[in-house]
């Protein structure tokens, strides 16, 4: 069974897409739901914390599934070819909410947004060097932040030509297309302009992020009802709650029960806040 909180996201991303977020309203989106107003208000106190919640749901969904590649078995090679071919996928499969994000002009980022979106990009740069550095070794290492930022610049320019130039695409192919771009640029860089020290004074730039328990448990919490019954899940995640009520959660049990969260594609996100806060506790 699904969330109160999850059916109102995506409902919510369906008629965002058809009729832009202006021309939507929240009575619009309860009636898809089937639900009152009041039990809108209960998840979401308003259409901009719901908008901001879409965001985090789909920067949680690559993410998390990142981070499971970069955990896999398969090769060094096969996983960043699995890696672009996810990113495309996943751009592709969420295009309708990408092109409502593009179209759309939020309000002024509060502080608190912008320390959100500063997490989630180091997040996702840490797990691209992560998986850099296994494929390539220590070569990569003088121009690794180089590297990371061409990356990001070619896949953002292929991103942007899909978008704006609609047609079936192979991604199996521009993925291989990628690998012997990023090949070419570790073979052959010699000059530095992003230095370790460069870097890490964009990082002290941003204010530092820790995964709390509190922030555990709300995300415990999003599937609770989703999971209620499931023979593992659902003892997984009342084992998890216990241990995060004591003054000293012990890491080999939480890393024990991780494994179990790892088994379903909903709960990666769940999976890597609890791995970052494991990592807190040492």
């Amino acid at each position: 069974m699904i969330s109160k909180q999850q059916l109102i996201i995506e409902k919510a991303v369906e008629l965002f897409a058809q009729n832009s977020i202006a021309s939507t309203s929240i009575q619009d989106i309860t009636d898809a739901c089937g639900i009152s107003k009041g039990a809108f208000y209960l998840s979401f106190k308003s259409k901009d914390e719901l908008f901001i919640a879409i965001f985090e749901h789909f920067l949680r969904e690559i993410i998390g599934q990142y981070n499971d590649l970069l955990e896999s078995d398969m090769p060094p090679k096969e996983k960043i070819k699995n890696y672009f071919l996810l990113h495309f996928q996943l751009f592709e499969e969420k295009l309708p909410l990408i092109s409502m994000f593009m179209k759309e002009q939020m309000h002024p980022i509060n502080e608190q947004i912008l320390q959100r979106l500063n997490y989630y990009r180091d997040l996702s740069d840490k797990t691209t060097l992560a998986l850099l550095t296994e494929v390539y070794g220590k070569r990569i290492a003088p121009f690794q932040y180089d590297i990371l930022t061409s990356l990001k610049g070619i896949m953002h320019g292929y991103s942007e030509f899909i978008l704006f130039h609609r047609q079936p695409y192979d991604f199996v192919q521009l993925s291989s297309t990628l690998i012997e771009k990023v090949d070419i640029l570790v073979e052959h860089s010699k000059n530095t302009f992003l230095t370790e020290q460069l870097w890490n004074a964009k990082l002290h730039c941003m204010q530092e992020y820790s995964v709390t328990a509190f922030e555990v448990q709300e995300e415990i919490n999003r599937w609770q009802e989703t999971y209620k019954g499931h023979p593992i899940i659902e003892d997984t995640l009342s084992i998890i709650e216990a241990e995060l009520q004591l003054s000293s959660p012990r890491p080999a049990l939480l890393n024990g029960m991780m494994t179990n969260l790892k088994q379903h594609d909903n709960l990666q996100w769940l999976a890597l806040l609890i791995k970052q806060y494991i990592a807190q506790l040492s």
